[in-house]
């Protein structure tokens, strides 16, 4: 993350609700925070809690690469 950067509050989901929704509010809050493409990634884990956190944190660290 660049020098100073500031990471967005997220609305955390525990996989529960509409995951589509999710990640549009969490790619809205990212954008606006100036975060793009790879950040994307790095930072999606923090938006997460709960089973989804658990799920997410189990995944091997090469299946998920990029945000595309």
């Amino acid at each position: 993350m660049p020098l100073g950067y500031q990471p967005p509050k997220f609305q955390q989901f525990d996989g529960k609700g509409n995951p589509k929704q999710h990640i549009a509010h969490f790619v809205e809050t990212c954008e606006n925070a100036g975060s793009r493409g790879d950040q994307l990634v790095r930072q999606f884990v923090r938006s997460l809690k709960g089973n989804a956190f658990e799920w997410y944190t189990d995944l091997e660290p090469e299946v998920i690469d990029s945000w595309e």
